[in-house]
């Protein structure tokens, strides 16, 4: 048997009994999954915005989290909206979670600035997989299930504020507003509200030269994630810079826009927290479609 290390086991509590207050996946490249988190980004920022984010964390970890962002936005101009739809898949231990939701923005005009109000809803799948890497002396044992254990799908929400100007964007949201739960013979699983707050401020020393200095802090009101990064890009094309989160990880990420539309980037993040020792750090490639 490898190491099972702290996934499997917060996996193992909640086949258990209840589970309560687990954290939604974050990403270190996270600006280009704003749409998952606040829905009042829909539109805001892109006439027209789609990317997918895929992440690999914390490689060589088993049970380890992967997550994939699938999210396309477009602003309508007529009436002041924005609208978009975003998927996320994710994996973490031997739960497996699919979440599908519509999302709609009010832009309000203030000038050169934009106020914007979004609320988003849709529906979340949980499945909770038998674990391979359990041994086979682990089999017959109750508590961990044979197979696959389908949750009837719950409605899911979110609300968000956003700001936006030609240098600075500020948003402040809630997911899983209705804290939806899952429930199947005595095992329960309630899906706790996530707070999110992201900061960003673009500073154009010329045309071809600017940086985005950028935060993002969530909280489920047990446990708080702090991210920050730092971007430099060149000649509107070429960027690249560092990502830091507080007892979690470090990285770097480059990537370059083609035509002024088209995104391709990388990111690696050297894992900081207890997992160090056997993690051989986290993958991230973002791919986009942005027409402002």
């Amino acid at each position: 048997m490898k190491h099972l290390e702290i996934l499997f086991f917060t996996a193992l509590c909640f086949v258990t009994g209840n589970a309560f207050s687990q954290q939604e996946p974050v990403t270190s490249q996270f600006w280009n999954s704003y749409l998952h988190t606040n829905p009042a980004t829909a539109g805001l920022f892109y006439k027209h915005a789609a990317n997918a984010h895929y992440r690999n964390q914390w490689v060589g970890v088993n049970g380890a989290p992967v997550t994939l962002n699938v999210n396309y936005a477009m602003r309508w101009e007529k009436i002041r909206s924005g609208l978009g739809m975003t998927y996320q898949y994710d994996e973490i231990g031997f739960n497996r979670t699919n979440k599908a939701l519509v999302n709609y923005a009010y832009h309000l005009k203030l000038g050169e600035t934009a106020l914007s109000f979004g609320a988003a809803g849709g529906l979340d799948f949980l499945t909770i997989s038998h674990p391979e890497f359990i041994g086979s002396t682990s089999a017959n044992d109750p508590l961990i299930p044979s197979g696959d254990t389908k949750y009837s799908p719950q409605f899911t929400s979110n609300v968000g504020i956003a700001f936006h100007s030609n240098f600075l964007n500020a948003g402040i949201s809630c997911t899983q507003l209705n804290e939806p739960t899952f429930k199947k013979n005595t095992t329960e699983y309630n899906a706790a509200r996530h707070y999110w707050l992201f900061l960003e401020y673009n500073h154009d020393f010329s045309d071809n030269f600017s940086i985005q200095p950028r935060i993002q802090i969530v909280t489920d009101e047990v446990k708080a994630t702090y991210m920050a990064s730092i971007m430099t890009t060149l000649y509107q094309k070429l960027w690249f810079g560092v990502n830091y989160s507080v007892d979690n990880y470090i990285g770097g990420m480059i990537g370059y826009d083609f035509f002024g539309k088209y995104r391709v980037g990388y990111g690696y993040d050297y894992t900081t927290n207890k997992l160090n020792n056997v993690s051989q750090g986290t993958h991230e490639i973002v791919l986009s479609y942005l027409i402002k």
